[in-house]
């Protein structure tokens, strides 16, 4: 009779404990209002005469790339537009398909 009351015990302890516990999904924490900062970027912010065939820019937190071609506007337009790849959650790689035009940077 001591062990079948052990059992009921025990039993009962894990339906209350079952009964407590609720599934529910993470909510992710507050809305993030500020946007990423740029910490980095080659070739350097407001520079010139610019002749590479790829741009890096490095920010403070991670990013993502949605909607990338509606969302950069380059000028004047390329006939073939770049590749955008993100790295490590916070770099940004753009490499360009095509030759840039010679004093339009």
């Amino acid at each position: 009779m001591k062990r079948f009351c052990g059992y009921l015990l025990t039993l009962l302890f894990l339906l209350i404990i079952q009964a407590c516990a609720q599934m529910k999904t993470p909510t992710g924490g507050d809305k993030d209002e500020t946007s990423p900062q740029l910490t980095y970027s080659a070739p350097q912010l407001l520079s010139t005469n610019f002749a590479g065939d790829k741009i890096v820019l490095e920010f403070d937190e991670y990013v993502q790339l949605a909607n990338v071609r509606d969302q950069v506007i380059i000028s004047p337009p390329l006939d073939k537009a770049p590749d955008f790849e993100l790295k490590g959650g916070n770099k940004v790689i753009i490499t360009f398909n095509v030759t840039l035009q010679a004093n339009t940077t």
